[in-house]
């Protein structure tokens, strides 16, 4: 929380969905408290991050003491029931983030975002399909569409059908309010323009931004 939030001066919020081989990030959160932003960083994978866990250094977490969700295999768990999948698990974990600010009487309900970095904007993407009641979303490098892209989500996809239908359809979008900004670079390996482009297009109320030079990465995409 910030420190100058109060019930009586509650503030916008965030949630912040890591991309693969990141975490829970302190200073990410750090980020955002010093711009007057409530805001909660989650694992998706369910591990604990290390004290010296930073955007620039990466992950550094070690297993939870306790039964968690699966872990990020790539779609290797394509075959599994949904709500057996990795995804599945990320994107209810991120609704609920959602739900845990808003308890919070020091936080305005109403003004809660999210953005998510690589695996981290494809979940976000998804949330913010499903969940309406995000105040904007900021989906950096990871979308939707990527199926049949030439990045190496596209081959990803090639090789996981399934995940393409359940995780990849750009049809989510069509009927989703929230305000999105889609953030990308043109020389992106993993998530590919034409289907960030594609994105902006579908989403009711979405826009794109390319950023030269922006390279791929947790401190990168969250400065």
């Amino acid at each position: 929380m910030p420190a100058a939030a109060t019930k009586d001066n509650p503030v916008p919020g965030i949630v912040l969905v890591h991309g693969g081989g990141g975490t829970a990030f302190s200073d990410w959160v750090k980020m955002w408290n010093d711009r007057g932003y409530a805001a909660i960083a989650i694992d998706t994978e369910g591990r604990i991050p290390n004290t010296n866990a930073n955007l620039n250094s990466g992950g550094n977490s070690f297993e939870s003491i306790k039964h968690h969700g699966p872990s990020n295999t790539g779609y290797r768990d394509d075959a599994k029931p949904v709500n057996q999948q990795y995804l599945y698990h990320a994107i209810a974990a991120t609704i609920i983030s959602n739900s845990f600010l808003s308890s919070f009487e020091q936080v305005d309900a109403s003004k809660i975002g999210l953005t998510g970095i690589s695996w981290g904007g494809v979940i976000a993407t998804n949330a913010a399909a499903y969940d309406d009641r995000f105040a904007f979303a900021v989906p950096v490098y990871g979308a939707v569409a990527m199926t049949g892209t030439d990045g190496i989500f596209g081959d990803i996809y090639e090789a996981h059908p399934k995940s393409s239908i359940l995780w990849d359809n750009v049809e989510m979008l069509r009927n989703c309010r929230t305000p999105i900004l889609f953030v990308n670079w043109d020389g992106d390996p993993f998530f590919k323009v034409d289907a960030t482009e594609k994105c902006a297009n579908t989403a009711m109320n979405a826009r794109m931004v390319l950023i030269p030079e922006l390279q791929h990465g947790h401190l990168q995409g969250a400065t």
